[in-house]
């Protein structure tokens, strides 16, 4: 994985580029500059994650590649990947099989995810809440 910080006049970067999936965090800054010919242009500053084969997805369940660490767009990855989970359960407790207090246990661990970001440590270091009906 490779990790660059990228300055850019063109329009805003899109969220996948090239050969690798690159994540841009496009939470930087962003400029506009007066041209000779009094147009303006956009300037984007962003960070590209450029990750190789096989690598996003270990992001997802929480392992990076040897020498990266945990930042905030890192760690919204991971997240985002137990969000999803929790949706699933959410929606098939809501609709495919209607059951109230799986449905409540989900929304809730769901919130509990959400709410690591606050916590102690974070991003170098998050404890999940298990997830509902699991023993760990």
């Amino acid at each position: 994985m490779d990790i660059v910080e990228t300055t850019s006049a063109t329009p805003q970067p899109p969220k996948v580029v090239g050969p690798t999936v690159t994540l841009l965090n496009t939470n930087e800054r962003v400029t506009n500059q007066m041209n000779e010919d009094e147009t303006v242009t956009t300037v984007y500053q962003y960070t590209q994650y450029r990750f190789e084969k096989g690598e996003y997805e270990l992001a997802q369940v929480g392992i990076l590649p040897d020498g990266a660490h945990w930042d905030d767009v890192l760690r919204s990855i991971e997240r985002g990947a137990l969000y999803d989970e929790a949706d699933k359960y959410i929606s098939k407790y809501t609709t495919d099989v209607p059951d109230a207090d799986a449905r409540q246990a989900w929304v809730d661990y769901k919130h509990a995810v959400r709410q690591t970001q606050t916590a102690q440590g974070y991003p170098a270091v998050v404890i999940y809440p298990p997830r509902p009906g699991s023993e760990r």
